[in-house]
């Protein structure tokens, strides 16, 4: 058998795999100790994982996919196999999307109305993720721009519409409750599946505020404009102050599970490790601050996003010291950064 029919083969062993009555791959919560993963029994877990960020709308149907098709003639659907793909190769958490990437795709359609078709989808993931053993980091929201985002948010917001600020979701007291509203609703979901309420699935490793919340400071130079107000430590205590509010409203709905920024893991101005921020200076002005957010008390973990191409940095120039993680991108280590 060649490698590539055995490991066709132990996928379609993978997808057959079952448990016993009410004994799910994923029973018992995972959470941070001494710097560690550690499972229910206090033993070790080892997170490995992979990203990804379109799996909700592959599951919807709402991206077209075609089966996937076995050696031995089975054909399995796309979530199905990355998840067991995931488990062939030792890996242990993946992240995912847990909203809309496109704007015609949304988790939300408008505060408080949803897209009933996305959370089943949500729910057909998490159930196939407790069979084969993987846990699940869930992302809230997104920063960017389409669905379920930092300007979604914004435009449902009167007060943020007319502020013309990009920025004005971290402070805004109508985005603050929408957004907090909406972590009540996913902690409250019941899985149409398994029946289990989201805040009392062991499947999810842990929550993820936000996909990459910053500050829309982008400057051409450095230091940058006085007009560029997104670039000012405003909006950095902004952001800060909506990490604290966001993970300590959320640890009050969910208590079971692990909370964690989703930032790119920046430091901010006068850090101790500034310095390990790519580019020339304009890391530290996005608003985040990595050692401020690890000394929150309702933050468990960190996790960073390496993107060395999109910030033009390498390891070789320095640039990337002090970027910690493991696995991939999105897939974190439990040290407190001092």
């Amino acid at each position: 058998m060649g490698p590539k029919a055995r490991q066709a083969y132990l996928l379609a062993s993978l997808l057959a795999v079952t448990f016993p009555a009410g004994l799910h791959a994923s029973a018992g919560f995972i959470r941070a100790h001494g710097g560690k993963f550690v499972d229910e029994e206090c033993k070790p877990f080892l997170a490995s994982g992979v990203n990804t960020w379109e799996l909700m709308e592959v599951a919807a149907g709402a991206v077209e996919s075609k089966k996937v098709q076995l050696s031995n003639g089975q054909e399995t659907d796309v979530v199905q196999w990355t998840l067991a793909t995931a488990a062939a190769n030792s890996l242990t958490v993946m992240r995912m999307f847990a909203h809309g990437v496109h704007p015609d795709f949304p988790l939300q359609i408008a505060p408080g109305e949803y897209n009933e078709k996305a959370f089943k989808a949500l729910d057909y993931i998490l159930d196939e993720a407790s069979k084969l053993g993987i846990r699940v980091i869930m992302t809230l929201g997104d920063n960017w721009v389409g669905a379920d985002s930092k300007p979604i948010y914004s435009s449902w917001s009167i007060s943020a519409e007319e502020s013309e600020d990009p920025d004005a979701f971290f402070s805004d007291p109508k985005c603050k409750q929408d957004y907090k509203n909406h972590i009540k609703k996913m902690v409250n979901r019941k899985n149409t599946r398994n029946k289990r309420l989201y805040k009392d699935d062991p499947t999810i490793f842990a929550w993820d505020l936000m996909n990459e919340p910053r500050c829309d400071c982008f400057p051409e130079e450095f230091p940058p404009p006085e007009y560029m107000t997104s670039c000012r430590p405003e909006c950095a205590h902004k952001l800060q102050a909506w990490v604290a509010e966001m993970s300590s409203y959320l640890k009050a709905q969910d208590p079971k599970h692990m909370v964690t920024v989703g930032e790119e893991g920046f430091w901010g101005p006068g850090a101790k490790r500034e310095h390990a921020n790519p580019g020339n200076g304009w890391a530290s002005l996005t608003g985040q601050n990595f050692t401020a957010n690890m000394n929150l008390p309702t933050i468990d973990f960190a996790a960073v996003h390496l993107w060395p191409d999109n910030w033009e940095a390498s390891a070789s120039s320095g640039s990337m010291t002090g970027q910690l993680a493991i696995g991939l991108p999105g897939i974190a280590n439990t040290q407190k950064v001092p």
